[in-house]
C-alpha cells in the first residue's frame, strides 16, 4: 500500500482557515528534494510561506503543484469563537475526506497549540 503524506498549515488571520497538500510517497519526496535544491535559501532551515514574499511564494507553489499534488482548504471561518475548536472541526473534515490507505500526517508547528495537537490530534482518527 501506498503511503499518502499530507502537509498541514493553517491561518488564524480573517478566521480559521486550514489548508492541506496531498501527495504519495514518490511525490513528496520528489518535492522535498526540489523545495531543499531550489527554494530553501543560504541561511534558512525551511521554508515558511508567511515569511516569503509574493513572487517566492508563486514559485514555491508552482513547484508544489508541478509535484503532481492535489489539496484541499477547510474554512471555519468565524463561525467558532474558539481557535481550537475551528481547528478540531477542519481537521475531522480533513480526515473525514480521507481513503482508507496508510497516511504520514505532518502540520506546521504552532507553539501555541501544540499541547493540544499532541493530545488532541490522535483521538481524531
Amino acid at each position: 500500500m501506498t503511503t499518502r503524506h499530507i502537509y498541514v498549515d493553517e491561518t488564524k488571520e480573517r478566521g480559521y482557515i486550514m489548508a492541506a497538500s496531498f501527495h504519495t510517497s514518490a511525490q513528496a519526496h520528489s518535492m522535498r528534494r526540489e523545495l531543499r535544491t531550489k527554494y530553501v535559501l543560504p541561511g534558512q532551515t525551511r521554508i515558511h510561506m508567511a515569511k516569503e514574499g509574493d513572487s517566492r511564494r508563486r514559485q514555491i507553489a508552482d513547484a508544489i503543484c508541478r509535484s503532481g499534488a492535489t489539496a484541499a482548504v477547510y474554512d471555519a471561518g468565524r463561525r467558532y469563537a474558539d481557535p481550537l475548536e475551528a481547528r478540531e472541526r477542519c481537521l475531522k473534515n480533513m480526515i473525514a475526506n480521507l481513503p482508507a490507505q496508510q497516511t504520514a500526517l505532518c502540520f506546521e508547528q504552532d507553539d501555541s497549540i501544540l499541547r493540544w495537537d499532541k493530545s488532541g490530534v490522535s483521538w481524531l482518527v
